[in-house]
């Protein structure tokens, strides 16, 4: 990203938490189960434990991210940023002691899975703690342990897995193919003259960049759950009246956060747990 880039994700991340904050004031929110971990704590250590604090198996793919970490007790906002080159970026809100969690536009579902790991990664590895290479090779590192097991991927990659496999473990897993190519590689499924040629394959369909099998990508819930809560079914002008945001505004940032209907039917089949009886006038 750029510095211009990076401001602008800054400044409406930063309008779009206070006005988050806002109402989770006014309403009770899901109690936050994760936790710092000590320095020192390896990437498959943070994977396990964030795995079980979302009471996902062993074997079970974490597609639904991030609402899944909205019922943890996370903070996560949507940002009305499109063509802005970069996935996600997280935050611990020190006067708050609660992790925030933003996305920004993409339509590819693998890529948004994965920064979404990888900014967990960070929140729970890294707080505190500057930026550096190492520390990206680490989150990169989580998100790799957290979103395709060893284990799990070890039981379900045939011996000798073609692009066909490659393609089919994506729809399960929500991760890209080369992310599960690089997994092979690991694994010894696949040698590197293997390796390179499946890559080379990516390179002249023009996957390299974008995949031609698309996962959807998922949008929090807990933003627009508030809002409605709140000013009711149709929440735009009560939310812009309570921020001084405009109508369209209010309407852009709300449309970036699920409805009750969009939310993923694979796992979460409710919106964001919200107390109405804490809700005040104002």
């Amino acid at each position: 990203m750029s510095a211009k880039e990076s401001n602008q994700a800054q400044r409406a991340g930063e309008i779009v938490v206070e006005a988050a904050l806002i109402m989770l004031d006014k309403l009770e929110g899901p109690e936050l189960t994760f936790h710092p971990l000590p320095l020192g704590t390896s990437p498959a250590e943070a994977a396990e434990y964030a795995r079980h604090e979302l009471g996902l198996s062993p074997h079970e793919p974490a597609t639904g991210l991030p609402v899944l970490l909205e019922h943890a007790g996370l903070l996560v906002v949507a940002l009305p940023l499109p063509n802005i080159r970069r996935d996600a970026f997280s935050v611990w809100l020190e006067e708050t002691h609660r992790p925030v969690l933003a996305l920004l536009e993409t339509d590819a579902g693998d890529r948004q899975l994965w920064s979404t790991a990888h900014e967990l990664g960070h929140l729970l590895l890294h707080r505190g703690v500057g930026a550096s290479r190492e520390l990206e090779s680490e989150a990169d590192a989580f998100a790799r342990h957290f979103l395709i097991p060893e284990a799990a991927l070890n039981r379900e990659m045939p011996t000798y897995p073609t692009m066909q496999h490659f393609a089919m473990l994506k729809r399960r897993w929500g991760v890209s193919i080369a992310a599960l190519i690089r997994a092979a590689k690991r694994m010894e499924r696949i040698d590197e003259d293997r390796y390179t040629s499946l890559f080379r394959q990516m390179s002249a369909r023009g996957e390299r960049l974008r995949e031609r099998i698309s996962i959807k990508p998922t949008k929090p819930r807990g933003f627009r759950s508030m809002a409605e809560t709140l000013f009711g079914p149709n929440p735009s002008s009560g939310l812009a009246a309570m921020t001084n945001w405009t109508p369209a505004f209010a309407e852009d940032v709300l449309s970036r956060h699920a409805t009750g209907s969009e939310l993923p039917s694979r796992r979460v089949t409710n919106v964001v747990s919200i107390n109405s009886l804490r809700a005040r006038r104002f």
